[in-house]
């Protein structure tokens, strides 16, 4: 998790957890 954490904020670990299926919300968040 911590790689993804370099390449993306870290305010997506939450809201990928919180919508698994939906992908496209995780940029958006």
């Amino acid at each position: 998790f911590e790689k993804r954490h370099s390449n993306t904020p870290a305010h997506v670990s939450p809201c990928f957890r919180v919508k698994e299926g939906d992908h496209v919300t995780i940029g958006q968040c």
